[in-house]
């Protein structure tokens, strides 16, 4: 009979302890079916980011390259047009001074025409004063003829008389004044002799007088036309320069032309690599959101597990609470059996006159193996802004750059890029801003989307925070971390340009400013 009570109890604590670990739940390969899958696409479109922002990167290289390149081929038609500037005012200038030469040789041209002109005049002049003269020559001469008649006349009638006054006369008129014989002539031929001598005079000082002012404008014409060839050759040396900076200008316009058309190159070129960055970015961004909902997809079968787990824990406390009790009442009702046939034994010992010894106490203490421990089990906890804490120490403080748009990435910053004073960064380690699940953790020194080894944190209510290029992860998805908890250490994998920490806090899988967390130490 003591055996037989003493298998019965050990049976019974068997099917407790059975009962307890077949209501553990058990996590097999179909259970993390949905999960491997949803970490597969996120590895993949993870890839596909780290591939385009790779080659944004390199656009983003070669962007500024060109931008470098256009500057200065900018700044080089600047100062090409600024020469052509110079030199198209020096060309102007030419021309104002060959303007001007060519006006003054045609004021030269034009004096010495009217002085040709008066030339002309002037001897026109002299040839009607030799024609004048001429005329009174020949009236002249016809009066000495008539004169000579009257001599030869004055001689038959007056003897030597005559020729005493031709002697003693020292020209013609005197001849006419002293002679007896003027007497003889009528005042009619004295005056007009008288006229003859003088307009002869006349004209004979006026044709000297235009064959002084000919003279004079001839001396002057040939002083016009000495200065008119100083003119042309000084207007023949302008046109030279002007020639020379004509083919400089030229030159200049043609090397201008040739860098405009380089410049617009270059233009098309840096257009077409800004088109694809932006389009990259538009695939980034759409990656971005499908990572997103992959996240959120992951965190809803994170909180469908843990919900799972939590109903699991709860029914089998419920059935170890009932096979307890169930052992108990068993316990005891088989105690009470025990002491009731031990009383009966003991009676018909006694009638039989034999002395009877009850079985051993049997140990009645209750089950106390492990159970799952519920009572301060709450949903995913929410956090507000302030309750998160900075992720690294109070000495790695210097952000590099903040969260929104980054020129050198052409492309948005979706957090906070953090360093500490040169040279002490790397290896710092990484607190968990808040406490939470760890979402997703890979420490094997992939891309991952340019993230490197990187961890995300679920704190509930769709809050989650990362932490990026990672030299070390040490913590595993699915674990449990509470606030200040090393999660990993800084590193630099990745899309990295040095040791830093990548820090992002995203609501309901969008990114947002992680200053609206966090507060910058002081």
């Amino acid at each position: 009979m003591k055996i037989t009570v003493n298998k019965l109890i050990a049976a019974g604590l068997a099917v407790i302890m059975t009962v307890c670990v077949a209501a553990t739940p058990v996590l097999t390969p179909a259970t993390f079916g949905a999960a491997s899958s949803i970490d597969t696409k996120i590895k993949e479109l993870e890839k596909k980011q780290a591939a385009l922002e790779a080659a944004n990167k390199k656009r983003s290289s070669e962007i500024s390259s060109i931008k470098g390149d256009l500057n200065e081929n900018q700044e080089y038609i600047a100062k090409v047009k600024e020469q052509i500037t110079g030199v198209t005012e020096q060309i102007q200038t030419y021309n104002q001074l060959i303007a001007a030469k060519t006006s003054a040789i045609e004021s030269k041209t034009t004096e010495i025409a009217e002085i040709e002109k008066a030339i002309a005049e002037a001897q026109q002049s002299i040839d009607d004063r030799t024609k004048q003269i001429g005329e009174l020559q020949e009236k002249n001469d016809e009066s000495v003829r008539e004169f000579a008649d009257l001599l030869h006349a004055m001689y038959i009638n007056n003897g030597e008389d005559v020729f005493d006054v031709l002697l003693q006369s020292k020209d013609f008129y005197d001849l006419l004044v002293q002679t007896k014989i003027v007497e003889n002539i009528s005042s009619k031929t004295v005056d007009f002799m008288d006229e003859l001598k003088r307009s002869v005079e006349k004209l004979e000082q006026e044709q000297l007088d235009l064959e002084k002012a000919k003279a004079d404008l001839q001396t002057r014409k040939a002083q016009l036309e000495g200065q008119k060839e100083v003119l042309r050759s000084e207007e023949s040396d302008l046109e030279t320069k002007k020639s020379e900076y004509d083919t400089k200008a030229a030159g200049q316009r043609s090397e201008l032309e040739t860098y405009v058309s380089k410049s617009d190159e270059l233009k098309d070129t840096l257009s077409d690599k800004e088109s694809e960055v932006k389009e990259n970015d538009k695939l980034i961004e759409s990656y971005q959101s499908e990572l997103e909902a992959l996240i959120k997809e992951k965190q809803a079968e994170a909180a469908r597990k843990a919900e799972a787990e939590r109903q699991a824990a709860l029914e089998a406390k419920r059935k170890a609470e009932e096979e307890k009790k169930r052992a108990e009442e068993e316990q005891k009702r088989q105690a009470e059996e025990e002491s009731s046939r031990n009383a009966a034994a003991s009676a018909s010992a006694s009638a039989a006159g034999e002395f009877y010894e009850p079985a051993e106490t049997l140990a009645t203490t209750a089950y106390t193996g492990d159970e799952p421990d519920l009572t301060d089990y709450t949903e995913p906890a929410v956090y507000g802004s302030a309750g998160m804490r900075w992720p690294l120490d109070n000495t790695c403080k210097i952000i590099t750059t903040y969260f929104g748009y980054d020129a050198w990435r052409s492309g948005p910053h979706y957090g906070l890029d953090i360093v500490g004073p040169t040279g002490t960064t790397f290896g710092k380690p990484i607190y968990a801003a808040q406490s939470g699940t760890v979402l997703l953790a890979f420490n094997d020194g992939g891309s991952h989307g340019g993230y490197g080894n990187y961890v995300v944190i679920d704190h509930g209510q769709g809050i989650t925070t990362l932490y990026g290029h990672s030299s070390n992860v040490i913590v595993t998805e699915g674990q449990q971390v509470k606030k200040g908890d090393v999660i990993a250490y800084v590193g630099s994998t990745g899309d990295s340009t040095g040791p830093h920490l990548h820090f992002e806090v995203r609501v309901n899988s969008k990114a947002t400013d992680p200053l609206n967390y966090v507060n910058i130490p002081a």
